[in-house]
C-alpha cells in the first residue's frame, strides 16, 4: 500500500494527540497515512532540511515565536523550493496574514481555525490532498 506522509507541527500536545486520534490508521484511495510530528517551527525546518518528503503539512503559527509557522512556510517555499507539499495553517489566530508574510499567501493552501476544527474538516483536507497527490503523480508518469 502506498504511503501519504503528513507532518503535523504544533506546540500543543492536545492538538498533536487529537490529530493522531483522527488520522491514525487512516486510508483513502489505497493511500495509507503516515504521520510525523514536530513541536516547533525549528524542528519542522530541520526535517525539511534533511530532505524529508512530506505530502501534507498541518502547521500551527504561534509556537516558539508569534510567526514561527509563517517562517516555516517561507523556508519550505523559498529556501527549499518545495511547491509540491500542501500546506494548511491550523491556528486559533484570527484575521489574515501579517503584512510581513503577505507574500506567502499563494504558498498556503488553506487555513483551519482550531476553535472550529472538526473531524470532517481534517478528513476533507486529507482527502483533497491525496487527490492532489494522485493527480500530480499520474501526470508525471
Amino acid at each position: 500500500m502506498s504511503k501519504f506522509k503528513i507532518l503535523i507541527v504544533d506546540d500543543s500536545e492536545l492538538i498533536l494527540n487529537t490529530m493522531k486520534l483522527i488520522l491514525n490508521n487512516y486510508v483513502y484511495k489505497g493511500m495509507e497515512v503516515e504521520l510525523e510530528f514536530a513541536s516547533s517551527g525549528y524542528e519542522a525546518k530541520s526535517l525539511f532540511g534533511k530532505n524529508e518528503r512530506f505530502d501534507l503539512l498541518l502547521l500551527d503559527v504561534i509556537m516558539e515565536t508569534k510567526n514561527a509557522g509563517f517562517e516555516v512556510v517561507d523556508y519550505i517555499r523559498n529556501n527549499m523550493k518545495d511547491d509540491d507539499v500542501r500546506i494548511f495553517i491550523v491556528s486559533g489566530r484570527t484575521g489574515g496574514l501579517p503584512e510581513e508574510y503577505i507574500h506567502l499567501a499563494n504558498g498556503i493552501n488553506g487555513i483551519i481555525n482550531k476553535c472550529e476544527m472538526e473531524f470532517s474538516m481534517i478528513e476533507n483536507v486529507v482527502k483533497d490532498s491525496v487527490e492532489y497527490y494522485l493527480n500530480r503523480t499520474n501526470e508525471s508518469s
